[in-house]
């Protein structure tokens, strides 16, 4: 029930947040606030984590394993971003089908009310 209708659920909270946009953008703000605090935690963990392991398994000083955990990151993040980057285009073309299906469905519903 809700699968199906999620289009109009979307435009209803389109028009829900230009109605109230005071109170949109001060949620909005928030939320985005607390995500990134929790990333920054998350990432700081990940990368706490790496530079102990370095230190431990080679070592090394503190300086010279966090210039290894910062290379071994650079790596990580490089993959990430060519991984998405490979990713776009299906993205997009999934989204784009999905869109013109909604678009096509309402249309169609639509003019079989307006010929009863």
């Amino acid at each position: 029930m809700i699968r199906q209708h999620l289009d109009l659920i979307a435009v209803a909270g389109v028009g829900a947040g230009l109605a109230m946009y005071d109170l949109t953008i001060d949620l909005v703000f928030s939320v985005a606030h607390f995500l990134f605090e929790m990333l920054h935690l998350a990432f700081e963990w990940f990368e706490l984590g790496i530079e102990h392991a370095v230190e431990h398994t080679f070592h090394t000083t503190r300086h010279g394993s966090q210039i290894i955990t910062f290379y071994i990151l650079l790596a990580l993040g490089g993959s990430a971003l060519y991984a998405l980057w490979k990713a776009l285009p299906l993205i997009r073309r999934r989204l784009q089908q999905a869109l013109m299906n909604a678009w096509v469905r309402r249309k169609t519903e639509a003019s079989f009310i307006g010929n009863r």
